[in-house]
């Protein structure tokens, strides 16, 4: 009886274990059927981008080129004077005047020269009017009378020169301008005809450059250009055509067109002989579709670039963040060709391909493909600020 009991004991634990095992086994199969539905409704990865739309702006066409500040009003001083410099009252830098005196030499030697000159006038005015008399009287003759005459005025020419000379002892500024060299300093000899100063007019700075033959139709007078000097590049300066040459250099093919700043020149950045980067503005274009210069791909000679779209929004300017966010909405990457006109530093002008509504991938585009499911980072900025085609 006690090993009946203990065999149905047995059975019971055997068929226990058996459904338990049976259950482990349909819940395995069922959390393994949970995790392939969770793998197959995964999204798949979007890839980060930024995007912005097109605006409007005017966008020019350049010559670009490079010359050297030049002033065409710039004169050596010559000393005309002989002696030691006793004043020096310029230095180099400062501004100076036409007529301004810039220093002074010795003047004791003519300043004798001359009181001994006008002694010498003296006797012979004495001289001329004994002649004179003495011919009136008859005891004396007429070469004697213009002898005396000659003589006095041989010494009055001689006082003219030295005065002149004396002038010459101070050397004044022939134009205005600023003192680039100083050549002498105070106790020095300075020489007839040696150079003392060299003044610059800052009035008179131009920018030289040569324009290609093939160009010089697009090129007229007062016609505007951005200039860049190496020595102050953080600022940038207006300059104008104002004379163009009416012949062609046959060595090179080019005219020689010349510029002046329209304001500014006086500013200590620019200098006679100054590197200068030009900037001519040769087309403009008003108010046309620009794209950033870092959104454009170049396949084979083409231009591409990549947008963002989606099935979902037709016109992306009626949404907000929040409602693309709850509808899930999904972007995708679409590969565009384009035509290009007129570019600048940062911008092309889009012909064709794309209009102002379209949304341009400008960060990322690098990684993507036609049909790359994206997420536009950038997407709050643009819809906060809302979608505008004004100048920037």
């Amino acid at each position: 009886m006690k090993r009946t009991i203990h065999n149905l004991i047995l059975v019971c634990l055997i068929i226990i274990l058996s459904l338990i095992t049976h259950s482990c086994s349909l819940n395995k199969k069922v959390d393994a059927n949970d995790n392939n539905t969770q793998i197959n409704t995964t999204k798949p990865i979007a890839f980060p981008v930024e995007a912005v739309f097109p605006t409007k702006k005017d966008i020019s066409k350049y010559f670009e080129t490079t010359t050297r500040v030049s002033a065409e009003r710039k004169v050596d001083v010559i000393s005309k004077g002989i002696g030691i410099c006793e004043e020096l009252l310029v230095e180099e830098g400062d501004y100076v005047k036409e007529g301004q005196i810039l220093a002074k030499l010795d003047t004791s030697e003519v300043e004798t020269q001359i009181l001994q000159t006008r002694v010498n006038i003296e006797k012979c005015k004495s001289a001329l009017e004994i002649a004179e008399n003495s011919l009136k009287e008859g005891i004396g003759s007429k070469v004697e009378r213009d002898n005396a005459r000659f003589a006095l005025d041989a010494a009055e020419a001689t006082l003219k020169i030295q005065q002149l000379q004396l002038k010459n002892q101070t050397i004044i500024a022939p134009i205005n301008g600023i003192i680039t060299r100083r050549n002498i300093q105070k106790g020095v000899l300075v020489s007839t005809g040696m150079p003392v100063f060299s003044i610059v007019d800052p009035d008179s700075y131009v920018l030289p450059i040569n324009i290609p033959e093939r160009e010089i139709s697009k090129v007229y007078i007062g016609q505007k250009a951005e200039v860049i000097v190496d020595s102050c590049p953080t600022e940038s300066f207006l300059a104008n055509v104002f004379r163009i040459s009416p012949t062609i250099d046959p060595a090179s093919g080019t005219i020689k067109t010349t510029l002046h700043f329209v304001e500014n020149n006086k500013n200590p950045c620019i200098k006679d002989s100054a590197f200068a980067r030009i900037k001519l503005v040769m087309e403009v274009h008003p108010q046309a579709v620009v794209i950033p210069k870092d959104a454009v791909l170049e396949e084979s000679g083409k231009k591409y670039i990549f947008i963002a779209e989606s099935k979902d929004i037709p016109d992306i300017n009626k949404y907000d963040l929040k409602e693309i966010k709850d509808k899930s909405i999904q972007f995708t990457a679409q590969k565009i060709e384009i035509q290009v006109g007129l570019e600048d530093s940062s911008h092309y002008e889009i012909l064709k391909g794309i209009d102002e509504h379209t949304l341009v991938i400008t960060l990322g585009q690098m990684n993507l493909k036609p049909g790359s499911i994206i997420e536009v980072t950038s997407l709050e900025k643009i819809l906060n600020s809302g979608h505008s085609t004004s100048n920037t």
